[in-house]
């Protein structure tokens, strides 16, 4: 889990006003494509119901008793939405390395990128689930296994805690190299954890910023859009209801 370590189509069936209609779709579709790839990161809220935060999880995680009175909040920023469908899954050390390009917060933060499916980490492998820097600030995850209710809570705690600069234990507790749903940290990987410098500290406590990240391969226009294809959709029609009558 650590890095370091045609539809056919016949003429004949095709009238006039059908043929206006997708050359009207043809163009609306162009200047969504040509609006998106001019702003391929921009705050999505509808994006954040494709990412599971699991903040309530890793706040108990990082508030465990080997943290005494001083327990971290991990606090997210808002998700972002990323077009490149070359980062869709993970493949490559250059593919992780790309992540860092896309890292709207480098350095301050820890970026977690919902990605697919994760073939490489350092190697290749199956049943990756996870991948963070370590120490560093990139993580990409499994946003299938991010979402669930048991798992995603270790999961991106555990890659959290690779960007903080824990190593892999022998297995036991939440830098096990496999799920284990053991989430117990030593008061040595705390003391580690706070040397970080992506733990910081004010008027609250401590906290730790997050920045999660959503890797789609194409846009998805926003609703609106969809209401400016039937207009145009209903226009086409009235005209040509008009033109029977």
């Amino acid at each position: 889990m650590s890095r370091a370590s045609d539809a056919s189509y016949n003429p004949r069936l095709t009238s006039q006003p059908v043929l206006a209609f997708f050359q009207v779709l043809l163009v609306f579709r162009t200047l969504i494509l040509t609006l998106t790839t001019a702003c391929c990161l921009v705050a999505s809220p509808a994006a954040a119901a494709l990412v599971t935060t699991q903040e309530a999880g890793l706040d108990a995680i990082f508030s465990q008793a080997s943290f005494g009175a001083d327990s971290i909040d991990i606090r997210f920023f808002p998700t972002l939405t990323i077009i490149d469908p070359d980062l869709i899954t993970i493949d490559s050390d250059a593919d992780f390395n790309k992540l860092s390009t896309w890292a709207p917060d480098p350095f301050t933060n820890v970026n977690l990128f919902y990605v697919d499916a994760i073939n490489f980490c350092g190697s290749p492998g199956a049943n990756i689930i996870g991948c963070g820097s370590t120490p560093g600030f990139l993580v990409a995850l499994d946003s299938g296994f991010a979402a669930h209710p048991i798992d995603g809570p270790e999961l991106i705690a555990h890659e959290i805690g690779h960007n903080l600069g824990l190593q892999h234990t022998s297995g036991a507790g939440l830098m096990g190299p496999v799920l284990n749903h053991e989430t117990t940290l030593s008061e040595d990987e705390v003391m580690t954890i706070f040397d970080s410098p992506l733990v910081k500290l004010d008027a609250e406590g401590y906290f730790i910023n997050v920045t999660p990240v959503l890797v789609r391969a194409t846009a998805v226009p926003e609703p609106g859009s969809f209401a400016i294809c039937g207009l145009v959709a209903g226009a086409i029609v009235a005209r040509r209801r008009r033109r029977t009558a």
